[in-house]
């Protein structure tokens, strides 16, 4: 099955971190509302992105186990290797749809950023949730292609190659 998400680590962390980039900028630059509103959703970019690089160099740290020949994949038993294909197929399908969320969430921000000086109550709304949403599905396309890539190995497996 698909493993919870640990949105702490990634995502709530990510934007305290924005948060605090941002409220540091509106302290130095003291804007009005309507920009307070836009700095602090364009701050959370910098935090989820930072989040993101930390994230990659904890999973290059880490240490990768290389099993012996005996300990390898059982490819006798077609269960296991029909399961890593289910899970292959559902986190393609997964990062497709959180990439097309993340395009879709993208270019509203850039529909919603065109009118900046003169937002109306609808911009200030759905430009902080289209910014959210934007980096929730990234961040969520990041993990789940993390995770994807761990039994790549398994895919490649074409008939007529004995494995011994």
């Amino acid at each position: 099955m698909i493993a919870k998400e640990n949105l702490r680590e990634g995502i709530i962390l990510g934007v305290v971190l924005s948060l605090i980039i941002g409220i540091i900028v509106v302290w130095i630059t003291k804007p009005t509302f309507v920009s307070i509103v836009f700095i602090l959703s364009l701050a959370l970019l910098p935090g989820f992105f930072l989040m993101t690089i930390i994230h990659t160099l904890r999973i290059s740290k880490e240490t990768i186990y290389r099993p012996s020949p005996s300990e390898k994949f059982d490819w006798g038993v077609e269960v296991n290797l029909r399961r890593v294909q289910i899970m292959h197929s559902r986190y393609s399908s997964l990062i497709q749809t959180a990439g097309l969320i993340a395009i879709g969430s993208f270019f509203s921000m850039v529909y919603l950023a065109n009118d900046f000086p003169n937002w109306a109550t609808g911009n200030l709304i759905f430009f902080p949730i289209s910014t959210v949403m934007f980096i929730l599905s990234l961040h969520l396309m990041f993990r789940w292609w993390f995770s994807m890539r761990q039994d790549y190995k398994f895919l490649l497996f074409s008939k007529g190659k004995t494995i011994e």
